[in-house]
């Protein structure tokens, strides 16, 4: 009897479907990123060689929410190798731990800056440091003394991910239903941010960005609009008389302007009278000074 139970239990487990569905989409084309010139500070490291042009990396499409699986503690590793980090970009989850192991054989000093913040004085030859990453967010490594040495560590909540093919389409199997957030990760910066109720069974369609969905194709000669009918001239206006211009009144003649008063002139001064000669004494006498006669001892 509780074999036949477990029997029947186990067979009832098997053709239970699963509360999972499938997303498909497009993704629209992404900006490019811009080629940034190499610092001075990089140009004394010629004896080195060249460093190696970054990869190009694929967009990274991300499905976020609480229906999401929970990821289990996992451990990602990150190699210094050839004067560079090996993988230059990792994606992990919050609670995950970072291991950065030293295959070169000099010995660095690396640090990190964002979302999680640490430092490694010393990573010798051959050997390894382990840090833990909780926080949500970009984790950029860095190393002293080498400014070109440089990788990303993205580090995700609650979510699954994946990378579309050459034609921008991606497919998520098995989502466990629910409510999502859909964005696109590419060049350090988030793109095309859209909400995805993702049901317990079936397929949905998600566009994200302007990429137009998929759609049947259409007969040659279906959906085009018919040339335009040609509208009939019509009779132009006939033309309009020419504007008569009036001529300007003549202008009235101006009086000439009042000549100036005479100044008056000074009046001249008007003659003295002549005093009267004084009359001469009768008896024909003239005024004679006396004779004084002094006599002397």
């Amino acid at each position: 009897m509780p074999r036949t139970f477990l029997l029947i239990c186990l067979a009832c487990l098997l053709t239970t479907p699963s509360l999972a569905g499938t997303v498909r989409g497009t993704l629209a084309p992404l900006p490019e990123a811009k080629a940034r010139p190499t610092p001075l500070r990089d140009s004394c490291f010629w004896r080195l060689g060249l460093p190696a042009a970054p990869a190009v990396l694929p967009p990274l499409l991300v499905l976020e929410g609480d229906a999401a699986p929970v990821p289990p503690a996992a451990t990602a590793e990150i190699a210094l190798s050839g004067f560079e980090f090996q993988p230059a970009f990792l994606v992990v989850t919050a609670g995950s731990t970072l291991t950065i192991r030293n295959h070169d054989p000099r010995e660095y000093s690396c640090a990190a800056s964002g979302a999680a913040s640490f430092q490694i004085e010393k990573l010798p030859p051959g050997s390894n440091a382990e840090k833990k990453v909780t926080s949500e967010g970009t984790v950029e490594l860095r190393c002293h003394g080498y400014p070109f040495i440089h990788a990303v560590v993205l580090v995700l909540p609650k979510a699954v991910w994946t990378t579309p093919d050459a034609e921008g389409k991606f497919q998520f199997a098995n989502v466990p239903a629910g409510e999502y957030k859909a964005r696109a990760y590419h060049n350090g910066a988030w793109h095309f941010e859209s909400s995805v109720t993702v049901p317990a069974q079936g397929t949905i369609q998600l566009a994200l960005g302007k990429a137009p969905p998929d759609r049947p194709e259409k007969a040659p000669g279906e959906g085009v609009p018919p040339p335009p009918v040609p509208e009939k001239p019509k009779p132009s206006p006939p033309p309009e008389p020419p504007a008569t211009v009036k001529a300007p009144p003549p202008e009235k003649p101006q009086p000439p302007p009042p000549a100036p008063a005479p100044k008056p002139k000074p009046a001249e001064p008007k003659p003295k009278p002549e005093k009267p000669a004084p009359k001469e004494p009768e008896g024909g006498f003239k005024d004679v000074e006396p004779e004084v006669e002094v006599e002397v001892e």
